[in-house]
């Protein structure tokens, strides 16, 4: 019942802040993607950096960011704010569950953006399932699941995010995150450029009911999307 309700909410919220066709899209492809996929990706590597807080304000006023590390954590803000970020973000309470730490940036109480960081096994498949590998022995992480509210994308609030996600890892030692991200997700390209970070391989992902295929291939050193 609880999961039922998670999409319910999610549907609900896509339905108000883009509307009806994208809703009907969403759900489409959502179905369409459980019987068959065929997916390229980018694994990009980002590295803690010392950086300055004003290089990555974003063009908003009264925002408010918070690090959610728990659904307590989660349950105490919705008490005090009376506004339920969990409810938008499908999967968000087993995500936390898992040990996921949320980066959120809130207008007027509400989720304007976020950003998921993950640093063992259980948090890492909860934010995607592809078979990926990430050492958290040697002091890394993953990150993905990264969501803007649609009237404020374009506002800087993802940048800013990862300001906060470079200050977090550094405090936690982590020395690298690992992400993958569709090939043709140019903004987010661009994002990493502000950041040390490089492109490592490319991935393709073909599923058709149980069957799965994966594989990687390195792409050659100093490569980059853009000049």
């Amino acid at each position: 019942m609880r999961y039922f309700t998670e999409y319910l909410n999610r549907a609900r919220y896509i339905y108000q802040s883009e509307g009806a066709i994208s809703l009907l899209r969403r759900l489409f492809t959502h179905l369409f993607s459980q019987i068959f996929a065929w997916e390229e990706y980018y694994f990009f590597q980002n590295f803690v950096g010392e950086l300055n807080e004003a290089d990555f304000l974003p063009k908003v006023k009264d925002f408010t960011f918070k690090i959610i590390t728990s659904n307590e954590t989660a349950d105490d803000w919705a008490k005090r704010t009376g506004s339920d970020f969990r409810k938008q973000i499908l999967h968000a309470r087993r995500r936390l569950d898992a040990g996921t730490v949320a980066f959120c940036i809130f207008i007027q109480n509400q989720l304007a953006h976020i950003d998921w960081v993950g640093l063992n096994q259980k948090a890492k498949n909860s934010i995607n399932t592809e078979p990926y590998q990430v050492n958290f022995s040697q002091h890394q992480g993953c990150i993905g699941g990264g969501e803007t509210v649609p009237k404020y994308r374009g506002k800087g609030l993802s940048l800013y995010g990862w300001f906060h996600i470079n200050n977090y890892i550094k405090q936690q030692g982590i020395t690298m995150l690992i992400g993958l991200v569709a090939t043709d997700d140019v903004g987010f390209y661009k994002l990493q450029s502000k950041f040390p970070s490089r492109i490592s391989a490319k991935a393709r992902y073909i599923k058709f009911l149980w069957w799965q295929y994966w594989k990687e291939t390195p792409v050659p050193e100093g490569f980059k999307l853009f000049d």
